[in-house]
C-alpha cells in the first residue's frame, strides 16, 4: 500500500474520531451542567479510575493499550477544562 493511500485512510478515520469527540464533549457539557446544579466538584478521580480500569481490561490484549490510555487521560483533562468553563458561565 502506498503512503498516499494510508494517509487517505487516516483522514477518513480522523473524521470519524472528530465526530465522536464532538458527541462526547456535548455529553461532557451536560455532565458539567449536572455538576453545577448539584454543587458537585468537577474532578471525580474515582470515575476516571473506573473508566481507565474498564478500558484497560477491554484493551488487555491490544499492543496499543498504553497509547490509548494516555489519550484518555488527555480527554479527561480537556473535559474538566470544558466543565470548568461551563460552571464559570
Amino acid at each position: 500500500m502506498k503512503l498516499d493511500q494510508l494517509r487517505k485512510d487516516l483522514n477518513v478515520i480522523d473524521k470519524e474520531i472528530m465526530r465522536l469527540f464532538e458527541k462526547r464533549f456535548e455529553v461532557t457539557e451536560e455532565v458539567g451542567a449536572y455538576k453545577k446544579e448539584n454543587n458537585m466538584v468537577i474532578l471525580q478521580p474515582e470515575r476516571e479510575t473506573e473508566i481507565l480500569d474498564r478500558l484497560s481490561d477491554e484493551l488487555s490484549s491490544s499492543p496499543f493499550k498504553a497509547y490509548i490510555l494516555e489519550i484518555y487521560k488527555c480527554i479527561f483533562s480537556e473535559s474538566r477544562k470544558q466543565q470548568q468553563k461551563y460552571i464559570e458561565r
